[in-house]
């Protein structure tokens, strides 16, 4: 796939790719040219072991009320169509529902929600831990804006004119609550590198996020393509 396009002066917030449903291991970016004043790739190493994971939600599909016992075959037909665990996914009393999810099957219902995280299984270092996933991420200001505060203080951030009424987070839509998390709670460490003509980027998705600063629109061609299993 190719990276999103985005505005003039946006960056794109940290996170890893999918949810904890598509449970993507393995991150990978390849460029084709990267000739910006900015577009640096800042990964940021996972510190799963911090209580302040507590704080986070994701936004996941539930659900909440099934009229019927399903056979196997339809089982699997929604969970692909859903993206919900029959077994799993099952309404908790501490869920926040935001909306009711249209669905086809009147012995079914879905709704989405804002849960508290689970540890995911990872088969590479064969242990459970706590993912920044793009679907935890993307509904928090709080890391978006932390990230922001990050790449200010870094000098890594393309400032647009007064006049400009861009927002510089890409997601910023997205958001839907605060919840008062430090990235560097978050976080071990970061690396910041500039992919240049044919580099290739492969990382593992469950302990690094991916982010990218901004740049001066004009000053270049960035073109990179991600892949991910």
């Amino acid at each position: 796939m190719t990276v999103n396009r985005r505005d003039d002066f946006q960056f794109v917030p940290p996170h890893s790719e999918g949810n904890s449903f598509a449970g993507i291991e393995l991150a990978s970016f390849y460029c084709y040219e990267n000739t910006t004043d900015g577009g640096e790739t800042v990964a940021l190493n996972v510190n799963d072991r911090e209580d302040i994971w507590g704080l986070l939600r994701e936004k996941k599909r539930r659900i909440k009320k099934m009229s019927r016992q399903f056979a196997k075959h339809e089982i699997s037909r929604l969970r692909a169509l859903y993206e919900v665990d029959f077994l799993k996914d099952i309404l908790r009393p501490d869920d926040e529902v935001l909306s009711e999810v249209p669905c086809h099957d009147p012995d079914l219902t879905i709704v989405e929600v804002l849960a508290r995280l689970d540890r995911h299984y990872s088969h590479i270092l064969e242990r459970q831990l706590f993912t920044l996933w793009d679907s935890v991420a993307s509904p928090d200001f709080d890391c978006a804006q932390q990230f922001e505060d990050m790449l200010r203080a870094s000098g890594l951030l393309k400032v647009p004119p007064p006049t400009s009424e861009v927002n510089l987070d890409s997601i910023f839509d997205r958001h839907l609550k605060h919840s008062g998390v430090r990235l560097s709670d978050l976080f071990r460490c970061k690396v910041v590198y500039k992919l240049a003509e044919g580099d290739m980027l492969v990382q593992n998705n469950l302990t690094w996020t991916h982010s990218a600063n901004n740049w001066t629109p004009g000053s270049g061609v960035r073109r990179i393509a991600a892949s991910f299993a």
